[in-house]
């Protein structure tokens, strides 16, 4: 995705180590080694040491939920289904 996101702003990015680990990513960030493209959850907590900027044009991602089988008719699950579906939690 990130490789996608330069090259269609014109430029090839230079990947040279890949974190699956937000705190190892930041660690990199913050040592001068890196950059990345953050989930905008992750982007807000603890990152006042880091510059932040939103990605225009804004790039997405599908999310999937899974559960058990019969899970569904749990009233909680419902809610939080219902709830997740209903509006974006970030604009």
């Amino acid at each position: 995705m990130l490789a996608d996101a330069c090259q269609a702003a014109g430029f090839k990015p230079n990947i040279v180590a890949r974190c699956k680990g937000f705190e190892v990513t930041i660690a990199m960030i913050r040592q001068g080694y890196g950059i990345s493209i953050l989930p905008g959850l992750r982007a807000s907590h603890d990152l006042e040491d880091v510059w932040v900027c939103k990605v225009v044009p804004e790039i997405r991602r599908k999310i999937f939920l899974a559960f058990r089988k019969g899970e569904k008719r749990s009233p909680a699950l419902q809610i939080f289904i219902d709830e997740i579906t209903r509006k974006p939690i970030l604009s």
